[in-house]
């Protein structure tokens, strides 16, 4: 299960047929994974977009993201299994 924070930020007048900015700031929280024990760390992704309508049908733009994971991934410790620990000579 994940926990989203989001902020979103739109530049322009939305009647404006010509040119729109927008950026989205997001923090994700993960839960522990019952399974494995296992949860990622929180990560922050900023995602941007610009564009600009050249007609009515027509629009071009750009796109892109900065990712980072800000807080530490955990695990259970790693238990050896008798079974799968053995080598190959046996």
């Amino acid at each position: 299960m994940q926990t989203v924070a989001r902020v979103r930020y739109l530049s322009g007048n939305s009647n404006d047929s010509s040119a729109r900015n927008c950026r989205w700031l997001e923090f994700t929280y993960n839960t522990i994974n019952p399974s494995t024990q296992y949860q990622n760390g929180v990560d922050m992704h900023l995602d941007w977009g610009a564009s600009q309508f050249l007609t009515k049908q027509w629009q071009v733009g750009l796109v892109g993201y900065l990712y980072k994971e800000i807080g530490a991934a955990t695990a259970a410790p790693a238990i050896a299994s008798a079974a799968f620990s053995r080598g190959c000579s046996e």
